[in-house]
């Protein structure tokens, strides 16, 4: 693979996490779920043993989030070039969100900051989470 090509994964796959920080602060679940392979997993830092598996049942899982008002910020993408079909990559994650007053994965008005072990694939619909693992390294409790 050539560094132009090579260039072309790194950015399509770095663009990947921030469509996903955009899309789950946004509420805007189909979008979200489209950025997954049909087959693909999502493993959330609150619930790391319980894997999420195919784009319908990630789909079900944000549409069925209860709304919330927060951020997600997203730095440190960094995306390492398997071949021409399949590459790794992690991230940094600060997330600030409230639930309103509903009921976990994560408490609300806190501050999380984590990491992101993704795996893509090359579809027919471009480059897309084959999976996506997420892990808490730091929690700060407290009002914002």
């Amino acid at each position: 693979m050539d560094s132009l090509a090579q260039h072309l994964v790194e950015q399509s796959c770095g663009a990947l996490p921030q469509l996903y920080a955009r899309y789950a602060d946004m509420g805007d679940a189909e979008a979200l779920a489209s950025l997954f392979c049909e087959d693909g997993v999502y493993i959330r830092p609150f619930e790391e043993n319980a894997p999420i598996v195919g784009r319908d049942q990630i789909y079900a899982m944000f549409a069925e989030r209860a709304p919330r008002l927060g951020r997600h910020i997203v730095s440190n993408i960094l995306v390492d070039v398997i071949d021409s079909h399949h590459a790794t990559g992690t991230n940094y994650m600060t997330v600030m969100s409230t639930n309103g007053g509903n009921a976990p994965p994560q408490e609300s008005n806190a501050v999380f900051v984590g990491e992101c072990a993704d795996e893509y694939r090359l579809t027919s619909d471009g480059w897309k989470f084959a999976k996506r693992a997420g892990m808490i390294a730091l929690h700060l409790d407290g009002k914002f």
